[in-house]
């Protein structure tokens, strides 16, 4: 009995040290998604504007990212 609580807590310990990482991972994904939807609808709407992740750098407990806004021609009158 003692051996099943003990896997238990060790298993929910685990779990929720994973937390913080699992949740970087899809926070990334869903990053990048969006910043290919964006650069998609940009490029439909004709503007040469795109957007670009530079470095994202996920730690365990905290991200570090750095976009960079591309700007092509300028618009002409």
């Amino acid at each position: 009995m003692k051996k099943i609580i003990f896997a238990f807590v060790l298993i929910l310990i685990l779990a929720v040290a994973g937390i913080p990482f699992v949740s970087g991972l899809i926070l990334e994904h869903i990053v990048r998604q969006s910043v290919g939807d964006i650069n998609r609808m940009y490029a439909k709407a004709g503007p040469d504007i795109s957007l670009e992740i530079g470095r994202y750098d996920r730690g365990f407990s905290s991200s570090l990212m750095e976009w960079r806004i591309k700007v092509g021609s300028t618009i002409k009158a």
